[in-house]
């Protein structure tokens, strides 16, 4: 990274190996086309978290009596986030060959907990939502994630005055990718404007909601690849911070979404065999999502969250919303353009790309937005 940029801490660990706070882009990116050369673990690990994505709604839909949780939703997340960080402590054990060091730089637990708490708003709103938006609403500006991401990766990079980050970003837009976001950004707005049953203030807080979750997706992102030899990894430390938050904001988040709270449901109850479905995938789908942020990029979270979204609204077409043609277009749309933007910018298998082409040949000139910047 480069020195001007005040944020940009550099500082030192147990094993001596630089730390680059505001680091986005992992050893694996070509420099000079973008595109992101993903290994054959991390294709599991993102497939993973596309079909926990899809089916994590479904599993909390098979514990609704009468339409109501018969258990505090957000006590239950919150407890099993507290396993999702174990298994992630025991997984830093296990990469290193012995239990990982707790003492880790306060930027890193300053990163991890600003991360933790604009997730657990942005969930705050998008439940606070659901009051006057409905499920297809919801799952619609889930498909704005992208375009959200990249708009938040450009203001960051504008206010941190980062010329790499401006780089990386204008090699990723200069071909037809802004084309692919305005498609997906179009067919969720139509998406929208179909849906009559949902308010315009419904509309705005799912919106925010989902920009602050992927102002976390950034945030965790942005040191995508850095792996600790001797401390616990950002992953473990983000879902401690969310384990702590989450838990001590279940009952403002059930006072703004009911209208009602209970001190009593701190401690678990109203639980069943069925509870145990979500449960477990509350932890499946926090580890997942953490280990593509870390591992791979903010960026691929975001799409992930978007791919399984779109699966879920492929389900949803059989018990929740009504398949009409504007709709069923619009999520088609999507999924292609979804499709054909990961194909541009990321990679699996041979060294040789021939995508690599397509970046000489389109003819469209990068912004070069960086080269009018002073300082």
């Amino acid at each position: 990274m480069h020195s001007f940029t005040s944020l940009n801490y550099t500082g030192t660990l147990g094993d001596h190996t630089p730390f680059h706070l505001l680091k986005s882009e992992s050893s694996t990116t070509n420099a000079n086309t973008g595109i992101k050369k993903l290994s054959f673990f991390q294709v599991c690990l993102l497939l993973f978290d596309i079909f926990i994505e899809a089916t994590w709604p479904i599993s909390l839909m098979l514990t609704l009596e009468d339409g109501e949780y018969p258990y505090d939703p957000v006590v239950m997340q919150a407890l099993s986030i507290a396993v999702a960080c174990l298994l992630s402590i025991a997984i830093d054990a296990w990469r290193i060959g012995t239990m990982p060091s707790f003492k880790v730089d306060c930027h890193r637990l300053l990163s991890g907990a600003i991360a933790a708490t604009l997730f657990v708003i942005g969930l705050i709103l998008l439940m606070n939502a659901f009051r006057t938006a409905t499920s297809g609403a919801a799952a619609t500006c889930g498909f704005l994630a992208l375009p959200i991401y990249l708009v938040i990766t450009s203001l960051s990079a504008a206010w941190r005055r980062d010329l790499q980050e401006w780089r990386d970003l204008e090699t990723k837009l200069s071909g037809i990718t802004l084309e692919f976001l305005l498609i997906i950004s179009v067919c969720a707005a139509l998406f929208m404007i179909e849906d009559q049953q949902s308010k315009a203030e419904g509309i705005f807080m799912l919106l925010t909601g989902r920009f602050c979750i992927c102002m976390k997706s950034y945030i965790n992102g942005r040191n995508a690849g850095y792996v600790p030899n001797d401390t616990v990894s950002d992953a473990s430390i983000f879902l401690f911070w969310m384990t702590i938050i989450m838990y001590l904001m279940s009952q403002p988040a059930a006072y703004l979404t009911r209208s009602d709270y209970a001190l009593g449901n701190l401690i678990p109850n109203g639980w069943n065999k069925w509870t145990t479905i979500p449960f477990f995938g509350s932890v499946a789908i926090y580890t997942s999502n953490i280990l593509v942020e870390t591992l791979i990029s903010g960026e691929m979270q975001a799409i992930t969250g978007m791919s399984g979204r779109i699966i879920a609204m492929y389900i949803a077409f059989g018990y929740d919303v009504v398949p009409t043609s504007p709709i069923v277009l619009s999520v088609v749309t999507i999924s292609i353009a979804v499709f054909a933007y990961m194909r541009l910018h990321y990679s699996f298998g041979s060294e040789d790309n021939p995508r690599d082409e397509y970046f000489k040949l389109h003819g469209r000139r990068t912004w070069k937005f960086h080269e009018n910047m002073t300082y």
